[in-house]
C-alpha cells in the first residue's frame, strides 16, 4: 500500500501529530473547542506555520478561512494535496477500496493511530 500523496514533510509531520497524544479526536468538524477531526490536526498544524488562521464562532466551531468541514484550498496548496477530502487505501471485504479520511475519523470511528497508518500507507 502507498503513503498518500502529498508533500511528504508534512506528512510525516500530520502523522506525527496524530499519533503524539496532544489532539483530541472529535467528529463532523474540523475542529470544536479542544477536539479536532484528522483533518482539523492538519489545519491546526498549518496554522501554526501561517497558512491559515483559525476564528471561532461563541459555539467554540473553529472555521479555518472559511472552512469549517473539509480542508481550505491554502492548505491543500501548503500540504501538496489535490482534493479537499483526502482518500487512502483501505482495507475492504473484497481487497482495497479507498475511503476519505473525513469518513474513517467520523463515521468509521478510526482512532487517530489508524488513521496515521492509512495516510502512511501502512498495511
Amino acid at each position: 500500500m502507498t503513503a498518500l500523496e502529498m508533500n511528504p514533510e508534512i506528512r510525516a509531520r500530520w502523522v506525527a501529530a496524530l499519533r503524539s497524544g496532544e489532539y483530541e479526536q472529535g467528529t463532523n468538524r474540523l475542529r470544536q473547542g479542544d477536539q479536532f477531526c484528522c483533518l482539523g490536526v492538519l489545519c491546526d498544524l498549518a496554522e501554526r506555520e501561517n497558512v491559515v488562521q483559525a476564528t471561532a464562532d461563541g459555539n467554540l466551531n473553529f472555521s479555518y478561512g472559511e472552512d469549517t468541514d473539509y480542508l481550505p484550498s491554502a492548505v491543500q496548496a501548503w500540504a501538496a494535496l489535490s482534493h479537499w477530502n483526502p482518500s487512502v487505501h483501505v482495507a475492504g471485504v473484497d481487497g482495497l477500496s479507498r475511503s476519505c479520511l473525513s469518513l474513517l475519523n467520523d463515521d468509521w470511528r478510526w482512532d487517530f493511530a489508524r488513521i496515521a497508518d492509512a495516510i502512511e500507507g501502512a498495511p
